[in-house]
Formats: structure tokens, C-alpha cells, sequence
């Protein structure tokens, strides 16, 4: 969890925007300002063998 929330972090700051965590009903739901910064974080999570999904 921490590398994640250390990856959404860079992304948000590397694109000058806010993001942050909601508890899910199962999981963790990182959210993001910007449609841009939530595609690289899903491309991220995909190359650490981490599921990701909208919603």
C-alpha cells in the first residue's frame, strides 16, 4: 500500500493536481482530479501485477 500511495503521490505532483484515498466496500479507492493522472496510475498498478478497476 505504501509503494501505491508513494506512486500516486508522484503522479499527482508530476501533474501539478490533488488526489487522494476513500475506503471501497472492498479495497482502496485512489482518486485523482485529472482522467490523465488516473490512466498512468492504472498503467502503474498494471505493471506491478497490481489490479486495477474503475469504480
Amino acid at each position: 500500500m505504501d509503494l501505491l500511495r508513494g506512486e500516486a503521490s508522484r503522479i499527482a505532483k508530476g501533474s501539478k493536481i490533488d488526489w487522494w484515498i476513500d475506503r471501497a466496500d472492498a479495497g482502496t479507492r485512489f482518486c485523482f482530479e485529472d482522467a490523465k493522472a488516473k490512466e498512468i496510475f492504472a498503467s502503474t498498478c498494471g505493471s506491478f501485477g497490481i489490479p486495477c478497476r474503475d469504480g
